[in-house]
């Protein structure tokens, strides 16, 4: 069956699997219900860039579903499928031409370098009546990188990221897979992501860089971003010291410099600097394709006395708070929801959230421990007495009463396959949850909050004072956090 996988990046350039499906067909139909079911997940919000397969039915899709997104194509998919797509012309074609078909897509720098060197192949290799070569030349601005500079695509677009998206299954899932096992190494693979997220976590959080420059910019660098962007950005600045700065031109406000290296001859890069406002522009496009500068406009901000990074240039997205900085995002959306079921369940997600980062700080040390666990309390008893000053009565509902009684029971229940990957849920855990939407299980629960017992000394229901885990040194049950 055809495997459709929802994927992205995070704050660590690690793959994130957002979701999957498997499809009867691929046919436009299908993926028009594959695009809306996936939209309804999403809380109805669009995609900034989908980039998808090089396919007619695709891009009709995309079209009608996604009208506000931008779609752009995988050239990783594309130039994996040339010995597909050519058949007999491509076994009867030498080794030379993949390099230089690979040279024309990815080394051509403007769009007249590539419309050059694209006709001089179709007359070398005698190709010009393929039917696939030229759709793949009508589409050209929609994967070609030099027609892509300004489009943002967080580092997707590089053929190595997007190999390590497609083999996200490799070694779980293979076209013999029954469905039952499907469904278990589904769960094997998203474990997998979940632990290299954590391992990413703990490395930016609790190890130190090695710096290699005395260069403020760099300290700046290591303190705001993740380990591995500090690494890319780092990379950037150590080539920034090997190149040649000469300013080249002025047009008001904005001078223009050539850049270059020392050593060799190689192609300058020209930037175009606003002192007055620390902005910059590169002909390479680094920034604006993969959200960090380039050693170009770096190597400018060193020679003309600009020692930190200007806020502008720092994405939330790669620093080290970037999952804090996305849920104040969702904040104000949640709040206009009013009391729907599904701002509800945003809520209950969101505080889920917080709850998981303090419980993942508060193992750092004993007396984080300490802090977080009299945090912990305390907010818990301010929630209790905010619901009973609300309702006008110490009466719980239902979703309080069984998160109380058994946090394993609806920890999770009502979490979307995108909070899910952002909270690294457990999903052995999550499939044997109840659901608090069961008509039958929602009876049994308020029939026991009707007598559930409060706590005299924590004010807490579940329990008594002689069983209340809140004051005793062992400290609470961590499935009830």
């Amino acid at each position: 069956m055809p495997f459709a996988p929802f994927t992205g990046v995070n704050h660590h350039k690690q793959s994130v699997l957002f979701g999957c499906a498997l499809l009867a067909d691929e046919t436009e139909s299908t993926f028009i219900w594959l695009f809306n079911t996936w939209l309804e997940a999403m809380s109805g919000r669009q995609p900034g860039l989908i980039i998808t397969d090089h396919d007619l039915a695709i891009k009709n899709a995309v079209e009608k579903v996604f009208p506000e997104s931008l779609h752009r194509y995988c050239k990783w998919h594309i130039m994996s499928k040339m010995a597909k797509e050519l058949g007999h012309v491509y076994c009867a074609l030498p080794k030379t031409f993949q390099l230089e078909f690979d040279k024309c897509i990815n080394k051509s720098e403007t769009a007249e370098e590539f419309e050059f060197t694209w006709e001089l192949l179709l007359d070398k290799y005698n190709l010009r009546g393929n039917d696939w070569l030229q759709s793949l030349y009508i589409d050209r601005k929609e994967w070609v990188p030099t027609y892509l500079r300004d489009t943002f695509f967080a580092g997707m677009s590089a053929t190595q990221r997007s190999g390590s998206v497609n083999s996200l299954f490799d070694g779980y899932v293979n076209a013999r897979t029954t469905l039952q096992d499907f469904a278990e190494q589904y769960e094997k693979a998203l474990d997998d992501r979940f632990e290299k997220e954590a391992r990413a976590e703990f490395d930016t959080f609790y190890t130190k860089p090695v710096l290699k420059t005395p260069l403020p910019i760099e300290k700046q660098a290591a303190d705001v971003y993740t380990r591995k962007m500090f690494t890319a950005f780092q990379d950037e600045i150590f080539e920034s010291l090997v190149l040649a700065v000469k300013r080249s031109g002025e047009d008001g406000v904005i001078s223009t410099y050539d850049v270059a290296r020392f050593d060799e001859e190689h192609k300058a890069y020209s930037v175009a600097f606003n002192f007055s406002e620390q902005s910059a522009s590169c002909s390479c496009k680094m920034f604006e394709s993969e959200g960090i500068l380039c050693r170009h406009v770096l190597a400018v901000f060193k020679a003309t006395n600009v020692f930190t990074l200007p806020s502008h240039y720092i994405l939330k997205r790669w620093t080290r708070n970037a999952k804090d900085e996305a849920m104040l995002d969702i904040l104000p959306c949640v709040e206009t929801q009013g009391n729907s079921q599904k701002a509800k369940n945003s809520q209950y997600n969101i505080l889920y959230q917080e709850a998981i980062k303090c419980a993942e700080e508060g193992v750092a040390s004993d007396h984080s421990f300490h802090v977080a666990l009299s945090a912990l309390r305390e907010a818990r008893i301010k929630i209790f007495d905010a619901k009973k000053n609300a309702a006008g009565a110490p009466k719980l509902d239902t979703m309080s009463s069984t998160s109380y009684q058994d946090g394993n029971n609806t920890m999770g229940s009502q979490v979307d396959s995108s909070t899910m990957l952002i909270t690294s849920i457990n999903p052995h855990k999550s499939k044997m949850r109840e659901s608090p939407t069961d008509n039958s299980k929602s009876s049994t629960s308020e029939q026991t909050a009707s007598r559930i017992r409060t706590c005299t000394k924590c004010k807490c229901p579940g329990h008594d004072s002689r069983s209340c885990l809140w004051l005793k040194d062992a400290g609470p049950n961590p499935a009830a956090v």
